[in-house]
């Protein structure tokens, strides 16, 4: 275990520029673009289902009689964490854990250092600055029994809370956070975080004493990539063979800048226990591996340190106890990034909206549906989003109800999370607006692409009708002396003395070759005002008959009453 010497001020910078070499579990990489999220399975995100990770259609029978057994060897000695998450939770067994791909989705590249940061908010509400002592960890897998003695075993009195924030989280690592003293972390706040599900619950709650809060979201951040070559700027970046896809990332061609620009999800998994210990809460924060390229744990950690030189957050942390408020600055990260991302978006649209009045590209069109696809999806996030802080708002903390905080304390301090979480909840609320404003002008650039079109269309069809008209006239010219050739070459007695046939039996034959083909023709047709739909071909080859004898054939027709469907 090695401690990093922190810079003299955190630093973090406005976009993160990437490797385009990464490959990441449950998703795909394409050359030149960032790599997409694992699309997210619901109803695995909270421990209110029953059945975690369980199919329901291939797995009733193989779950009942899969046998509970703990590794009691690795529930001794100095690794009491090796059995989570099956030593607390006896309901996760081998093929649960499996499925959930906790051990598979951590990181395992050897060149991926695992690296723990902590920030100490002290009783007075004062963030304990950055030194030597308090640096980053760099995890030692070989020394992990001194890491959990020495740092995750214990904690310092006189603090309110301690903010954990995790890169490259190593499976062991997340065996000894989810099973170290106090903390006993539902498996779910993991799995929930490593497949990307939103998720948002309480557990643990006891009276006075404390409870576990976990919330899990998706928002969406604008980036800078750096594809693998040189691309020409007109190359079209969308795949028109391609099914749209939600969970990748959004080209934004209209920003100019030395790397391309998109929109892509990030994640925000923050679990917290709240407890009246003198030891103080905790926050633990995860963050994806280096291989997805998001938000990094040091950038966080810069993030958070800006928070204590608030002087507006200051005085909330000084009015008030409740760590539960350094929680709530955390998620405000995410409203940044959703309003940075809303501002790229809006003026990319304005961009397509330009080009779209100027040229005829069929690929635009492409890319207002894709757009389209992802602002409806969006729209799901924000509304995640606004249900988490609704959560946090709606599920006080139950130390609030202990010796340590006043009746009126108490009140103080609910009254000030509610105003609190509505200032956020306001912001979110502009957020939607500027999204449907957005989305609006989508739906109107797709109508005027359709639009013009349809004019096109109507244009050429209006070229096609006067050429056809061009040539009714000249047959119009033609007909009447091809009608009388036609006559006079028959070969009738009436007009050809020389002939063989009478005028009677060419009108005869002629009128029974004409009622046997429309006889044909309409016993052919399925649907047809002369006969029933959806009749057998045989009941149809009767439909003269049938048309006459019916109620609603020949005397509707008579009465000028519609008849069948055509």
């Amino acid at each position: 275990m090695t401690h990093t010497q922190p810079s003299t001020r955190p630093r973090f910078s406005n976009n993160l520029h990437w490797s385009h070499t990464n490959t990441g579990h449950g998703s795909t990489t394409h050359s030149g673009r960032p790599q997409k999220t694992p699309a997210p399975i619901y109803r695995h995100a909270a421990p209110s289902g029953p059945w975690p990770w369980m199919d329901l259609e291939s797995d009733i029978m193989a779950l009942d009689t899969e046998s509970i057994t703990l590794d009691r060897q690795s529930m001794e000695g100095n690794s009491p964490w090796r059995g989570y998450p099956q030593s607390l939770f006896g309901n996760w067994v081998g093929e649960r854990v499996k499925r959930c791909k906790m051990v598979e989705n951590c990181s395992k590249d050897s060149r991926e250092k695992c690296r723990i940061y902590y920030v100490d908010v002290l009783k007075d509400g004062k963030f304990k600055p950055a030194t030597e002592d308090n640096g980053p960890l760099d995890v030692d897998e070989r020394a992990l029994g001194q890491l959990w003695d020495t740092k995750l075993q214990t904690k310092p009195t006189g603090l309110r809370l301690r903010v954990l924030l995790i890169d490259n989280m190593k499976h062991p690592v997340l065996q000894m956070l989810g099973t170290r003293n106090r903390y006993n972390i539902e498996p779910f706040f993991f799995t929930s975080s490593l497949n990307w599900i939103p998720s948002r619950y309480q557990e643990e709650v006891v009276s006075k004493k404390g409870d576990h809060i976990t919330v899990t979201l998706l928002f969406v951040r604008t980036v800078s990539w750096e594809p693998a070559g040189a691309s020409s700027q007109h190359k079209h970046i969308l795949d028109d063979t391609k099914a749209i896809d939600t969970q990748e990332s959004l080209p934004l061609r209209s920003v100019h800048s030395s790397a391309k620009k998109y929109l892509l999800q990030d994640l925000l998994a923050l679990h917290m226990i709240r407890s009246s210990d003198p030891s103080g809460s905790t926050i633990i924060s995860y963050h994806p591996s280096a291989q997805w390229n998001r938000t990094t744990a040091e950038r966080l950690y810069n993030l958070v340190h800006k928070v204590g030189e608030s002087v507006y957050w200051q005085k909330i942390f000084e009015q008030s106890k409740d760590p539960t408020f350094v929680f709530l600055a955390i998620l405000w990260y995410a409203l940044y990034a959703w309003d940075e991302s809303l501002e790229h978006l809006y003026a990319h649209m304005n961009w397509l909206e330009t080009n779209v009045l100027l040229t005829n590209d069929s690929h635009l069109t492409t890319e207002l549906h894709t757009i389209q696809a992802q602002l409806l999806h969006y729209a799901s996030l924000l509304e995640d989003f606004k249900k988490s802080v609704t959560f946090v708002r709606n599920t006080p903390s139950p130390v609030l109800e202990s010796r340590e905080f006043t009746d009126s304390a108490r009140r103080d301090t609910n009254k000030l999370m509610r105003k609190e979480c509505d200032n956020l909840l306001s912001e979110i609320d502009r957020l939607g607006f500027q999204l449907r404003n957005i989305t609006d002008l989508a739906k109107a650039t797709v109508n005027f692409v359709d639009s013009r079109r349809m004019q096109d269309l109507t244009t050429a069809a209006v070229r096609d009708s006067a050429a056809m008209k061009q040539i009714s006239y000249l047959t119009m010219i033609f007909l009447p002396a091809s009608f009388i050739a036609a006559v006079f070459g028959m070969n009738v007695r009436e007009i050809n003395q020389g002939g063989t046939e009478t005028f009677a039996n060419y009108a005869g034959v002629s009128v029974a070759f004409t009622v046997l083909t429309a006889w044909l023709v309409v016993a052919f047709q399925s649907h047809s005002p002369f006969h029933e739909a959806n009749v057998g071909f045989w009941r149809r080859l009767a439909w003269p008959y049938l048309y006459v004898t019916r109620s609603t054939g020949l005397r509707q027709s008579l009465t000028g009453q519609p008849v069948g469907v055509i």
